[in-house]
């Protein structure tokens, strides 16, 4: 096929009868048919996954027991990426066709790249991701959102940081609606990610999510709307997973905090919206709830420091908590592991702070009531009226 005199079905062969072939529909971009149009986009996103994997697996040995070279020859993953930026740019009835090409743009751009991708490529798709967020298509949003995920900042890609506004706007849309198809899970993700950026992209330009053309702006305020995003997420957000999320990067904010000593203004609401979580009826959303509070308690000195009320109020809730289970709750794992929470939270902050008085009465008082109420399996006669509130 490439004029050679070798016989035979070599690598070689393959991969020019695959480009061949690939080469025979022309402009897929050109079909008149908007459903034919969608599915050769279609197809064009299982192809994509099939070179993933063989991708993959190139690193993968034959016994599993070493790690073989780095292969000669891998797969063409953006061979189709111009194709798909034109696709893009189709009328609104070609839609299945133009959502399939968003979702390979994504796969395309976050998979691990053995050569860097082109600058161009990386224009393009901040270009494509820029103009999706912002044309108000929640489709468009939402495929965004779920196929680029929280790997896009991690992977440093130059030039990423111009996205981070519009993330931000895209997962406040998301997380704002009812829509529990969304890819809500994702969006929390993404927000949760980029509190873990480095102080210093707060000065670096972004993109303003309301313009339709590109127009760069700064944002020192970017730290402050992540957080209102996720306190919101951890109060009301309607799913499980998305919630756990947001319970556990707020918890990590405020341990990163605490780490440097910060005397951050949003920190009491945190470690509130921790402790409010607890009652939620949902019990995965309570565990990571006493998991992240047991997780604060190697800062316990430094949270007594800044904020002298706030362990005091975990102390109480923590206590609260417990005395307000039903006998059946109690025999529940969530009931251990927020017993171990409380006594761990008793030993960091010792005797002096455990003697102290807190809404008239010493917490000491209030720590050994609550386990004598379990010892003895009574329950606190308020129990009825607080547990209507749980959520």
């Amino acid at each position: 096929m490439a004029g050679g005199g070798v016989r035979g079905w070599l690598p070689d062969v393959a991969v020019v009868l695959w480009r061949r072939m690939l080469s025979a529909l022309g402009d897929v971009n050109n079909i008149q048919d908007p459903t034919l149009h969608g599915q050769v986009m279609d197809y064009l996103v299982q192809l994509t996954q099939t070179l993933i994997k063989i991708r993959l697996n190139q690193g993968v040995s034959g016994d599993n027991q070493a790690t073989p070279p780095a292969p000669e020859l891998i797969p063409p993953l953006t061979v189709i990426a111009p194709w798909c930026f034109k696709a893009i740019q189709l009328p609104s009835q070609y839609e299945v066709g133009k959502l399939a090409a968003y979702r390979l743009i994504c796969l395309l751009t976050v998979q691990p790249q053995d050569i860097n991708l082109p600058k161009q490529h990386l224009t393009l798709f901040y270009r494509a991701v820029h103009s999706g967020i912002v044309s108000n298509d929640n489709k468009v949003l939402h495929v965004l959102v779920k196929y680029t995920g929280p790997r896009l900042f991690s992977l440093n890609l130059p030039g990423s940081s111009l996205l981070i506004l519009d993330y931000i706007h895209a997962a406040n849309v998301i997380l704002s609606s009812q829509d529990i198809e969304a890819p809500r899970t994702e969006a929390v993700s993404i927000i949760g990610s980029l509190l873990s950026l480095p102080a210093t992209t707060i000065k670096l330009p972004v993109l303003q999510p309301t313009a339709t053309d590109i127009v760069t702006m700064t944002c020192p305020d970017a730290k402050e709307h992540i957080i209102t995003i996720l306190l919101k997420s951890c109060r009301r957000e309607p799913t499980g997973i998305a919630r756990c999320i947001a319970l556990s990067s707020i918890a990590m904010f405020i341990y990163r905090e605490l780490c440097y000593k910060n005397q951050h203004s949003r920190i009491p609401e945190a470690v509130t919206v921790l402790l409010l979580a607890l009652k939620a009826s949902h019990a995965t959303v309570a565990q990571v709830a006493c998991d992240s509070l047991l997780l604060l308690c190697d800062k316990a000195d430094i949270l007594l420091e800044l904020y002298p009320n706030v362990p005091c109020k975990i102390i109480q809730i923590l206590s609260e908590t417990l005395g307000y289970m039903s006998t059946r709750e109690r025999r529940g794992p969530l009931t251990i592991s927020m017993l171990f929470c409380l006594g761990e939270w008793a030993m960091h902050l010792g005797p002096s702070v455990l003697l102290r008085v807190f809404q008239e009465k010493p917490l000491l008082m209030t720590l050994f009531t609550v386990l004598d109420n379990i010892v003895q399996d009574k329950i606190d006669k308020d129990a009825p009226q607080t547990n209507k509130n749980r959520r």
